[in-house]
Formats: C-alpha cells, structure tokens, sequence
C-alpha cells in the first residue's frame, strides 16, 4: 500500500481519446512511471503498485460523451442554423416591398414608381415605349423574384436638352434613370454639381437616397445616371445571396 501523501502527489490526465489514460507515477524511489490501460469512464483508478491497477467503486463523474453522439448534434444544430437563415433571408415580401419615403430621378419621377404609373405620368403611348430588357423569374421558382425591365424613350426633354432616356424596374419598382443628353457638356454643366464628384464611383448624393453619375455604356456613349440607392443595394444582396 501507498500512503495518502504518495496519492496527492499523483495525477490522473483523461486523453483525447475516451479509452486511455495516463498516470505519471511518482514512487518512493522518485522514479516516473507511465502506465497505459483501457479507462472505463465513471470508474476510480486505484494504485496498488506501479504497473498494476484495479478498478473500485464508481463515483460521480459525468460521463464523457459519445463520438457519434458529438458528430450528431453538431450536424443538427448546424441544419437548423441553414434553415433559420435561409428563411430569415428568402422572404420575398423585402423584394417587393414599397417604400414610403421616395426619392426624384429624372424628370422627378419618384422611384418605387411602377411601369404603369410611369406611363401614365408621361403619358406615353405604346409605339414611344422601346423594351431594351425583360428578364422574368420562372414561374415556381423557390428563389425570390428578380424581375428586371427596361425601356428606352426618345427625344425626351429634361431641363431644355432633349436625348434618350432609359428607365429600369426591379420587380416593377422604378430604380434607376440614365439620360443620353444630345449636348452633353451643357447638359452636364447645367446640373452645378462637381464634375469629378460625379464621374467618380460615388457619384454625388442628393436627399433623400438619389445617387447621381456620369458614366459611359458599352457603346463608349456618356450618360448621366440617376438611382435610388436602397434599390441599387437591395438588387446587389439579391444576386450576392441567390445568383
């Protein structure tokens, strides 16, 4: 037998694995002895003398958990975390919603405008209306809508310079406005904005969310570009989130 002192001195480490042990043993002669046996868990290990053990009365130890028990919840825990935020990010109510407080594109025309206000507003007749795009999500589809359509008007006034104007619906919610001023210069000077704030990514802002540019197409035609921001931004997470 071992004396209580010899027992305080020894020191019992769990592995990793579930079914080892090591016991660094620290016997009268000071010598370090390593003993490896199968440890049933909820068991004391007693010491008769180095390399022999035994087990005695179980004790109140919780028991360690099953690898497969682990692996288990941790593949639930990890679905239910995909389902809750797919659910959280799929609602497509936010891709149809309306906004109250509405910002002036070109001609004032306020975003969140349908193609159907639009045309009454202008009072446009259908052979004035060219469609340049009509992308439709399919029908059933499990992803949101993402509804893009968008027309070209000619000879369209805007502040005494007449050109082209192109509008753009997201999900039939007017966002963007772009204006190809048969002047160019004087329709741009016209505006008393900064030139470079302009032609620069920002782009100038103007109360409350209309983002203002100049920008050329991929004609090399310059225009200048109107957009409600929060749609802009809500179209960019569409295509992050679904594309």
């Amino acid at each position: 037998m071992v004396s209580q002192k010899e027992k305080e001195e020894w020191m019992i480490i769990i592995m990793p694995s579930v079914w080892d042990w090591v016991i660094p043993l620290k016997a009268i002669r000071n010598v370090k002895v390593f003993v490896r046996r199968p440890f049933v868990s909820g068991q004391q290990l007693t010491i008769i003398n180095p390399g022999q053990l035994r087990h005695t009365r179980p004790i109140n130890m919780r028991k360690s958990p099953n690898l497969n028990e682990i692996r288990k919840w941790f593949w639930v825990g990890l679905l239910a975390a995909c389902i809750l935020g797919c659910e959280a990010s799929s609602d497509p109510n936010v891709y149809l919603k309306v906004e109250e407080v509405r910002t002036k594109l070109a001609l004032d025309l306020p975003s969140y405008s349908t193609f159907a206000e639009v045309k009454e507003l202008l009072q446009l007749r259908d052979d004035q209306i060219e469609v340049l795009e009509n992308s439709q999500s399919p029908q059933g589809a499990r992803r949101p809508q993402f509804n893009i359509f968008t027309i070209k008007l000619e000879n369209i006034e805007i502040a005494g310079y007449r050109g082209d104007l192109a509008l753009s619906f997201f999900n039939d919610r007017l966002e963007s406005t772009w204006f190809y001023p048969e002047d160019f210069e004087g329709f741009a000077n016209s505006l008393d904005l900064d030139r470079s704030a302009l032609e620069s990514r920002q782009g100038v802002m103007k109360k409350p969310f209309t983002r203002m540019w100049i920008y050329t197409d991929f004609q090399q035609k310059p225009y200048i570009g109107w957009e409600d921001v929060r749609l802009s931004q809500q179209k960019m997470d569409w295509i992050d989130r679904y594309a």
